[in-house]
């Protein structure tokens, strides 16, 4: 061999080889040279073995070093990894020894616990939070611990400072426990609003849906499934396309920009059933995001019922509008009563005095009813008189006991609306009332002010054409009374000297006569006969010519004591009671005060003998009732004195004539007395009003201007017509 052939050139005589091993396998050799035969005793060749030996030790040693180095570097490269993982996760995390210390706690674990890991870390879990002692925490850990088998579980803890939800993950290692866990409270809270919000929507009376961007349905309601006819699955299935037959595909793009760019819209569109039968809808749509994606959330309202609403209003309306007078406010209780499902719609007309109203058109039960008057006290109309539109769905009873109208009807539901004139004072009431509960249909209270507003103008036009009739009797009256007086005047001038003549021969027969003799009787009979013709005659004469008393400012309130004090002996022994309601105050009025005297007293007779006519004895509704007032009319100031009783009231065929000179229907009466008074008020440019219902009482009002304007008689007191000096 060539080494052979080396070594014997060089003189080799003896040669050794000994194995040097690298991982246990032979990797080179130690080899000796000598120049002597058999140079290698035993102990020479026992010591180049360990040398080989130890050759072979350091080249292991050399690489487990650097095995150990390097995997050290990946360790620590690892470990820097693993805790800027841990310590960058939304997780909090920490781990727990087999003695249940912390050995690592991560920034999260701080910031959900509020605990540094200094004050942590090297402690036991008791010995750090001394509150999860005996909690579901500890059981947990000491489970993982024992049982080496990973395990989750969420939790309430309810103990401060710590009270929360939690989400654990418990994970079982070499040496001990990792705990990952997440405080879940404001994801508890929404997913419980999530849940709530889901179950309001499936349960609202309105269907409900989720759309996406191309028009599919991602989510429906329960309403929305059964007010179209479809199974949810069915419905998912479909587009708006599908049951909006006014939605075409090609305007949808256009739809979705104009809703992403105002979040929200409201409009009205229709939607098909399953059966193809289409329901006009109003639909709420608003624009929102979610999970990275947009949805349209709209819900429906079904409008059949305020289309029907609007159509039988503007029938209504229509029905109305085409009627004027009396008439048009029976047309509108009927109509409005038949749109309201009331029972009974009144249209009331207020009293002069506040305190009453008048039916002026009632339809109920299906019929025109007859007008009647009623107090406003303790009534809804009161209220609504007082405060405006009004509505009491049921209940009615219970809320105004003591309205014996509402107790007649039986009413339990009730609305109303005041009537307003052009000067926006209260003319009376627009009501309906129902036996029933009474629900309001869609915009009753615009559709009733409407109406209200009709109902008003048509009052004051027939307030206009009463007055206009009344001036015009007034007229006719005053024509009749002063071609009558012109009669009457020639007639008692005739008859005065002869009467005169009669009652002086009496007079000398009685003063010749035996006082008790049949001379003397009968001369007496006729002076006292010839009196009541002279009376009549002085009387025919007044009317006639209208006495010039002087005239002068007067205190209403003085001509009513001084005339009461001539009457009042007699009202007590007739057992009437006097309500007298005269207020302070009241301004002078310029009269002639005898004259207003005579009328006051002959208004106080009249009523006295009507409740002797009722009530021939004592009784509590024997009552007569005298009130004053001032008001306004056209910008001047009058005063109002009403002589009201509870007699036996005037029959509607003959109030027209109780003016009349001589009409009376009184025994023994001379039909002058209303007539005179109805001159003198005349003269002094007022007016006497009556009003009567027969079976319940007569009111009469006579109505002065304070300055009538005459002039002051020479040598009064120079005052103003409002009584000042």
């Amino acid at each position: 061999m060539l080494w052979r052939e080396k070594l014997a050139e060089l003189g080799i005589r003896s040669a050794g080889a000994f194995p040097i091993r690298f991982k246990g396998e032979v990797c080179g050799t130690v080899s000796v040279y000598a120049r002597e035969p058999d140079a290698f005793d035993r102990e020479a060749v026992r010591l180049f073995e360990e040398v080989a030996l130890d050759v072979s030790f350091a080249l292991d040693w050399i690489e487990n070093q650097e095995q150990r180095r390097k995997a050290e570097t990946e360790l620590y490269s690892t470990h820097r990894q693993t805790t800027a993982i841990l310590e960058s996760i939304t997780d909090g995390f920490f781990s727990l020894d087999d003695e249940m210390r912390f050995t690592y706690f991560n920034a999260e674990a701080e910031r959900l616990l509020n605990r540094r890991r200094e004050e942590v870390i090297g402690r036991t879990l008791l010995e750090a939070f001394p509150e999860a002692r005996g909690s579901v925490f500890e059981l947990n850990y000491r489970r993982a611990l024992r049982d080496r088998t990973p395990l989750s579980f969420e939790t309430w803890f309810d103990v401060p400072p710590y009270r929360n939800w939690y989400d654990v993950k418990v994970y079982p290692q070499a040496k001990g426990i990792s705990v990952y866990f997440l405080v879940t409270t404001e994801r508890k809270r929404a997913e419980e609003q999530m849940r709530l919000l889901q179950f309001s929507i499936e349960r609202i009376a309105d269907p409900a849906f989720w759309i996406d961007e191309a028009a599919r349905f991602v989510y429906v309601n329960e309403a929305a499934c059964r007010k179209l006819g479809y199974s949810r699955e069915e419905l998912l299935a479909l587009s708006v396309f599908d049951v909006d037959p006014l939605m075409p595909a090609t305007r949808w793009p256009e739809h979705w920009r104009e809703l992403r760019e105002k979040k929200s819209l409201l409009f009205e569109m229709q939607h098909r059933t399953k059966e193809g039968v289409r329901i006009p809808v109003r639909i709420s749509a608003n624009y929102i995001e979610f999970g990275g994606k947009c949805y349209n959330c709209a819900f429906a309202h079904d409008i059949t019922e305020e289309r029907r609403a609007q159509a039988a209003f503007q029938s209504l309306v229509e029905s109305v509008v085409g009627h004027s007078g009396a008439e048009s406010l029976h047309i509108l209780a009927s109509r409005l009563c038949a749109w309201l499902g009331a029972d009974c719609v009144i249209v009331s007309e207020l009293a002069p005095d506040g305190k009453q109203a008048r039916a002026v058109a009632m339809f109920c039960d299906g019929e025109r009813c007859d007008p009647y008057d009623h107090d406003l006290a303790g009534t809804p109309c009161g209220v609504v008189l007082a405060e405006g539109f009004r509505h009491f769905a049921e209940g009615l009873g219970r809320l105004f006991p003591e309205a014996r109208p509402l107790r007649e009807l039986k009413a339990e539901g009730y609305v109303g609306t005041p009537l307003k004139g052009r000067d926006g004072k209260p003319l009376g009431v627009l009501c309906a009332l129902s036996r029933q509960p009474l629900p309001l249909p869609p915009h009753a209270q615009a559709v009733m002010d409407i109406l209200a507003a009709k109902a008003a103008t048509e009052i004051e036009s027939l307030r206009a054409d009463r007055r206009r009739m009344e001036l015009e009797a007034q007229v006719r009256q005053q024509q009749k009374l002063e071609a009558i007086g012109i009669l009457a005047g020639g007639v008692a001038h005739e008859i005065n000297n002869p009467i005169t003549g009669v009652l002086n021969y009496a007079q000398l027969i009685l003063d010749g006569a035996e006082p008790e003799s049949p001379p003397a009787r009968y001369a007496r009979e006729i002076l006292r006969e010839g009196g009541r013709i002279s009376e009549i005659v002085h009387n025919l004469l007044t009317f006639a010519r209208q006495d010039r008393q002087a005239h002068s400012p007067a205190d209403l309130g003085d001509i009513i004591a001084t005339t009461l004090s001539l009457v009042r002996t007699l009202m007590r022994h007739d057992n009437i009671v006097l309500n007298v309601a005269v207020p302070e105050g009241l301004p002078s009025l310029k009269c002639r005060s005898q004259q207003i005297r005579q009328v006051v007293l002959n208004l106080l007779t009249n009523a006295r003998d009507a409740l002797n006519e009722r009530y021939p004895g004592a009784d509590p509704d024997k009552t007569l009732l005298l009130r004053a007032e001032a008001f306004t009319r056209e910008g001047r100031a009058w005063l109002r004195l009403t002589v009201e009783d509870h007699g036996a009231g005037i029959r509607p065929e003959i109030l027209d004539r109780i003016f009349d000179p001589f009409f009376t229907t009184k025994a023994g009466g001379t039909g002058l007395g209303l007539t005179i008074s109805h001159g003198i008020v005349r003269e002094h440019h007022g007016e006497l009003r009556v009003e009567s219902v027969p079976g319940r009482g007569t009111r009469f009002h006579l109505e002065l201007p304070v300055d009538n304007g005459w002039t002051l008689t020479p040598g009064q007191d120079a005052r103003t017509s409002d009584g000042t000096t």
